[in-house]
């Protein structure tokens, strides 16, 4: 019974169906926005301020200067800025997910291989007989989570700095594995 009262209203609404499509995407876009907000602070604690980098520490001033100006008189701002935050998120976003896409880390029972690359390719290797070391840096959230960076060190200056991966511990473990097979 309710279905169909509600398709009786339809006709009343189709002169304002672009309207009506704007609302809903500018609901999506804030609700998108409010998601980004968290995530972008958590790319910031993790990335710049763990590693002392102070230009990536934007986000994250953004973010403090919206909660701090964002009163009920000047909606439209708090819009715009959630909006450009929204936008800020997707690009560190994709920006991480493609370098995790075009990053293949290996290890055989020989050497150990990472591959970068989504035009142009590099490769590191380094055999394991020659690894020294590996470095396991894992923040509070990678700690909670099961994630973290790898810094493999190997004789001489020789050095592979992996990107976030999940389970770091596990996966330095397999290095040591597969170093005491040979």
């Amino acid at each position: 019974m309710r279905k169909r009262a509600l398709w009786r209203v339809l006709p009343y609404l189709r002169p304002h169906k672009k309207k009506l499509a704007f609302i809903a995407g500018s609901a999506v876009l804030s609700v998108g926005a409010q998601l980004a907000v968290p995530l972008i602070a958590k790319a910031a604690i993790d990335g710049p301020i763990h590693d002392g980098n102070k230009r990536g520490l934007v986000p994250l001033l953004l973010l403090a200067g919206i909660i701090l100006y964002a009163d009920d008189t000047d909606r439209q701002w708090l819009t715009i800025a959630a909006l450009a935050l929204f936008a800020l998120g997707l690009i560190v976003f994709f920006r991480m997910m493609i370098r995790k896409w075009t990053t293949e880390i290996g290890v055989t029972s020989h050497r150990f291989v990472k591959k970068t690359g989504l035009v142009s390719l590099r490769t590191d290797e380094i055999a394991l007989p020659n690894i020294e070391g590996v470095r396991v840096v894992q923040g509070f959230w990678g700690r909670i989570w099961g994630y973290g960076h790898l810094r493999i060190e190997g004789t001489g200056v020789d050095a592979v700095q992996l990107p976030t991966i999940a389970d770091p511990v596990g996966f330095r473990r397999a290095i040591e594995t597969a170093k005491g097979i040979k």
